[in-house]
């Protein structure tokens, strides 16, 4: 499920929709919407995955204790 929810933000369809109908998590809500945040404020291993990327890149599903997490990089 996380792969083609990758794949369908990938080909443009809308991250906040498919963060909302698709989440478990609180965020979900909000449309996937984490905020911003600054170089150091996130852990290393998902900062070396965002911080040089073009806007509206999208993770791979990423594996974390609490479930899988995916990533658009919206600044």
């Amino acid at each position: 499920k996380a792969k083609d929810l990758v794949a369908r933000a990938r080909r443009g369809e809308r991250f906040p929709e498919l963060a909302r109908d698709n989440s478990d998590s609180n965020s979900a809500q909000s449309g996937g919407e984490i905020g911003g945040f600054k170089k150091g404020e996130i852990s290393p291993d998902l900062e070396e995955l965002v911080w040089s990327k073009d806007r509206n890149f999208v993770t791979d599903p990423i594996k974390r204790p609490e479930g899988w997490l995916i990533l658009k990089v919206t600044d």
